[in-house]
């Protein structure tokens, strides 16, 4: 039966797909800032602080802390279509220690559209729980908050936040398309003139509901309650409207550590962008795209990782001015030194947004697995064959701005960066990563008008980070690049096997592994190792569902894996043994028509022993990676030649049945039509650089003492390889420990034969996050770095 099915041609029905837009959705749109911001805000504001200096405690309004379930009240609200206030009944649903959760009478069913069980799903989402990956999923919103940044004002002194969900009049209208729509807020005049209540407000439609009633994803207002109730905390104790970086960074920040999903990072992909003052805030809405949100967010995520939840959430209650709260609390953390840590702080972000690769240096990524894909886009690039210099690039950097720049494939390397005045200089803070052919990094630091730096060797990159990181200043730096290097003296040639044209076909879109397919279907493609070289790398252009419609997960990655060829069988070869599988989250920014390729590099030693044995004819297979809903959407390209290399795993015969492979001209898509002309944007690079390891560990190749190797794949999800080599027999000890120290697994503890040894670690019950791994021996102790992006 599995011979018969191996020959016969595969039929399979299935709907071509074009790419689409995705469907429209409420735009969400901040009024918190502009109501703190307005002179009625700032007089507010000014008002309760008057009252908390004297002491004097506002009388409680009728219901307080004795308000029973089912009691109606009416509250005074904010009719944001005229910026008027009106009088709305409210009804109490929950009565709980910590909060009121008052609705809309109007809005409960049945003459509304709220229903008992959202309701009580809000209810536990403030009070008792939240998503795994928060500060503390077995604790509500409101406890997640009050821990991290502190306590709100209790202004009428019940000891409760009320939470009023109404239908905010706005602006919102159901026929008009990607029209704004305000999910919650909150109103300083809350606290001292309409109803002297600690009070955040939460949105009915279309936060919760559509126009027609039908409900909406309940996290939506979930995290703008996380968001809007650290506004609230923050301005209990703030004096100052011109905090707004600050705050909305750390609103931002709460929804990632109540678990939801963070904003996007788009900015990143605008040079312009990089440089914009770091402190200051665009009116209205944080600039264009809302960038200030996501430049705030990320960099308050970046320093929570740097010093932990709890110190970055003093931020909200510092007694500092604007940057000064960044400096107060950073010198109780170092003893005085806060300036310069944040100097340090700001160079390490920037140098994150550009590489993201916690491997190269604790500072240099995020650890935060929304983050995972963070790269600056559009990097100034100078191809290093082309020309032997770049003089004279100049440019201004607003304070906590960054340049970069970029040059590849260039020999021994000179590098000044010169600023106007001395002055000046102090503020830049440039930093140079040296990549070497051999996937080796390395790392300079310079001083702008010093005599530069010089860097031997030979580099297929070399990227500069050009940060001012003097927030406390508000001045621009002027400055100045000089480079100049050797051409790269290569011994090693390339080449490159490809099929695809570039761009998709004009007649198809995509084939989406978990629709048009299978979810855990597979495409590969075959390719054939020139005489006298080996696989470099492998580069794959791909698309992800988010692109084209709404996702709960914003991940992009995908799992790569290398296959020997089997045997061919009446002239068809397919994918036999796996040698490699690695989950890659993708950096690649796609573009809807055009195919973006993500190299993934295989020259490091850790797959050399995988890719000696890969063979002369193999093939290179991608498809969805983790169980994320943000599916593979693989383009398709036009291919002419008479030997498709494609092969499709259409898992119909079981998940690892080798005759689940059909090749591309075998698949009958109807009208006598096969998918022969079609082919898949996953290309392979060789070289003819000789491996460096040896596959035969005879005792005569073994090294003078153990050796302990990088993990693969790293970063993982869930499992990875950990090998180590021992030159003599004895006793062995492998354990993983997790930042703090903890242990988290043992992986070998007993005596083990000289040679090479690997193991797996299925770290499937852990957190995502940063691993230390150590094999210890009774002659060494060796630690490396591991990253688990879920």
């Amino acid at each position: 039966m599995h011979r018969f099915l191996s020959l016969v041609l595969l039929t399979i029905s299935f709907a071509i797909a074009i790419p689409a837009q995705a469907q429209s959705q409420p735009t969400p749109l901040h009024v918190t800032d502009a109501l703190i911001r307005s002179p009625e805000g700032q007089a507010a504001l000014q008002a309760f602080r008057d009252m908390q200096e004297s002491g004097f405690q506002t009388l409680r309004k009728s219901g307080g802390s004795s308000a029973s379930v089912g009691q109606v009240q009416t509250f005074i609200v904010r009719r944001l279509t005229d910026n008027q206030t009106v009088s709305v009944d409210f009804t109490l649903t929950h009565a709980e220690a910590l909060f009121n959760l008052w609705v809309e009478t109007a809005q409960l069913a049945p003459s509304g559209p709220v229903q008992q069980t959202d309701l009580d799903a809000l209810a536990r989402a403030i009070g008792s729980e939240t998503p795994a990956g928060s500060f503390n999923p077995d604790a509500g919103i409101m406890t997640n908050n009050q821990a991290i940044f502190g306590l709100p004002p209790n202004v009428d002194g019940d000891g409760k936040t009320d939470i009023l969900l109404h239908d905010v009049l706005d602006s919102y209208d159901p026929n008009v398309s990607g029209s704004s729509a305000v999910f919650g807020y909150f109103d300083p005049n809350d606290l001292s003139r309409y109803n002297f209540r600690d009070i955040v407000h939460l949105d009915v439609m279309p936060a919760m509901y559509s126009a027609t009633g039908a409900p909406r994803p309940q996290t939506q207002v979930q995290q703008t309650l996380a968001h809007e109730f650290q506004h609230l905390i923050f301005y209990s104790a703030q004096t100052s409207a011109n905090e707004t970086f600050i705050d909305e960074g750390l609103a931002e920040w709460a929804e990632v550590q109540n678990g939801y999903t963070a904003r996007s990072i788009t900015y990143l992909s605008t040079a312009t962008e990089w440089n914009q003052s770091m402190l200051n805030w665009r009116l209205p809405g944080g600039g264009p795209n809302q960038n200030d949100y996501q430049r705030a967010g990320l960099f308050t995520n970046y320093l929570s990782e740097r010093i932990g939840v709890t110190a970055t959430g003093r931020f909200s209650r510092s007694s500092g001015q604007g940057v000064g709260k960044y400096v107060t609390e950073l010198n109780a953390l170092t003893g005085g030194a806060g300036a310069q840590t944040l100097r340090l702080f700001v160079q390490g972000f920037h140098v994150a947004n550009a590489v993201n690769d916690l491997t190269i240096s604790p500072d240099y990524g995020h650890a935060e697995t929304q983050y995972a894909a963070v790269r600056a886009d559009g990097i100034q690039t100078v191809d290093g064959q082309t020309t032997n210099s770049s003089t004279g690039l100049t440019g201004s950097l607003n304070p906590g701005g960054v340049r970069y720049f970029r040059w590849t494939d260039v020999g021994d390397f000179t590098l000044e960066v010169q600023a106007a005045t001395g002055s000046q200089a102090t503020r830049l803070a440039p930093l140079v990563l040296f990549l070497d052919q051999d996937g080796s990094t390395r790392i300079a630091e310079t001083e702008a008008n010093s005599e530069g730096i010089f860097e031997a060797g030979n580099f297929s990159e070399v990227l500069l980070v050009l940060p001012h990181v003097d927030l406390t200043s508000s001045a621009s730096v002027d400055w100045t690049v000089n480079a100049s290097w050797q051409d790269m003296s290569s011994e090693f040639s390339f080449t490159e096997s490809l099929y695809d044209t570039g761009s998709r076909t004009t007649d198809v879109g995509y084939f989406t592994l978990g629709t048009t397919f299978p979810v855990d279907s597979r495409i590969a493609n075959r390719f054939e190792t020139p005489a006298d070289m080996r696989l470099e790398s492998v580069d794959v252009g791909v698309w992800y569902k988010d692109m084209f419609e709404a996702t709960s997960s914003t991940i992009r990655n995908f799992r790569l894996r290398l296959f020997k060829a089997r045997p061919p069988v009446d002239g068809r070869i397919y994918p036999g043994d796996e040698v490699l599988s690695l989950d890659v989250t993708d950096t690649s920014v796609p573009e809807s028509t055009t195919f973006t390729f993500h190299r993934v590099t295989l020259s490091d030693e850790q797959y050399e022993v995988a890719l000696k044995d890969l063979g002369a004819t193999f093939f290179v297979g991608i498809e969805n990676a983790g169980t994320d809903d943000n599916d593979i959407y693989v383009g398709m390209s036009s291919y002419s030649g008479d030997d498709n290399p494609g092969v499709l795993f259409f898992p119909f015969n079981g998940p690892e049945n080798p005759y689940a492979w059909s090749r591309f001209q075998d698949i009958n898509i109807g009208n006598g039509q096969t998918l022969g002309h079609l082919v898949a944007p996953i290309r392979a690079r060789f070289s003819d650089r000789p491996f460096s390891v040896s596959t035969d560990h005879s005792p005569s190749e073994l090294p003078s003492t153990a050796v302990l190797d990088q993990n693969w794949p790293n970063p993982f999800n869930p499992t990875t390889a950990i090998s180590f080599e021992l030159a003599q027999s004895g006793p062995v000890r492998l354990t993983v420990h997790d930042l703090l120290g903890r242990e988290v697994a043992v992986l070998v503890d007993g005596v083990r034969p000289a040679g090479l040894h690997q193991v797996r670690f299925d770290a499937s019950a852990e957190a995502s996050g940063l691993y230390l791994y150590t094999l210890e021996t009774p002659t060494s102790r060796q630690t490396r770095r591991m990253l688990l992006v879920k």
